[in-house]
C-alpha cells in the first residue's frame, strides 16, 4: 500500500546516495554528511507535510520525493562549499608561502 510505495522512495533515494559514497565517486569527500541524507530528507518532508496539512495523516510519496530533491541540492551545495574553502586554503597557503620566502 501507500507505507511500502513511500518506504519504496525513500530506499531509493538512500541507495542512489549510498553508491556515490563509494572512493573516487561524487559524495566520498562528504560521506559523513552524506551518509545521513535520507534521513534528513524524511525530516524535511514531514515539516512539508505538517506546514500543508498539519499534524494528522501520513506523509505521502510526493512529499518525500519534493524534499529529497531539496535534500540533494544542499548536499552537493554543501560539498561544493567545502571544496571551495579547500581550495581558498590552498591558495592563501601558497600566498603565505610566497610572502614568506620570497
Amino acid at each position: 500500500g501507500q507505507l511500502a510505495e513511500q518506504f519504496g522512495a525513500w530506499v531509493k533515494f538512500h541507495d542512489e546516495i549510498e553508491v556515490d559514497l563509494l572512493a573516487g565517486r561524487d559524495l566520498f569527500d562528504i560521506r559523513d554528511v552524506a551518509s545521513k541524507i535520507a534521513d534528513n530528507a524524511s525530516r524535511i518532508a514531514v515539516l512539508f507535510h505538517v506546514f500543508e496539512n498539519g499534524f494528522g495523516g501520513a506523509v505521502g510519496t510526493e512529499t518525500f520525493v519534493s524534499a529529497s530533491q531539496i535534500a540533494k541540492w544542499h548536499l552537493y551545495e554543501s560539498k561544493r562549499f567545502f571544496s571551495d574553502f579547500s581550495l581558498f586554503s590552498w591558495y592563501y597557503s601558497l600566498f603565505s608561502f610566497f610572502i614568506i620566502f620570497f
